[in-house]
């Protein structure tokens, strides 16, 4: 189970290097390997999608309905360069896939 996470971890690590695009969160240090580790940095986010659904205790970050059209919107935005642009698929899009930052954009990650 370990070494399926961490070839999970190395697949995203490298997938987030090479897509630059406002809607996909930003990796700002490159994944470090060790024996016993793996790390690597990205951008800040609050939450994911997932956990400010789930959690009670997140669910203030949840938007308005006008802010969820404007989320909406650009991760079809995000989704259209990973297709057209980058001519790549995100094969697991779920709200556990999707971050929100601290300035309230959308981040798409969990390649």
């Amino acid at each position: 189970q370990k070494e399926i996470f961490f070839q999970i971890l190395r697949k995203e690590s490298q997938a987030l290097v090479k897509l630059k695009h406002p809607g996909i969160l930003h990796l700002f240090e490159p994944l470090i390997e060790d024996q016993k580790q793996m790390a690597f940095v990205t951008e800040p986010v609050e939450a994911s999608l997932g956990s400010m659904i789930n959690d009670g205790a997140k669910t203030q970050l949840l938007p308005s309905e006008t802010e969820l059209k404007i989320w909406t919107l650009d991760m079809l935005e995000t989704m259209g360069f990973l297709h057209n642009t980058a001519k790549s698929i995100h094969s697991s899009i779920s709200p556990e896939n999707i971050f929100l930052t601290p300035s309230g954009k959308l981040k798409l990650a969990g390649f």
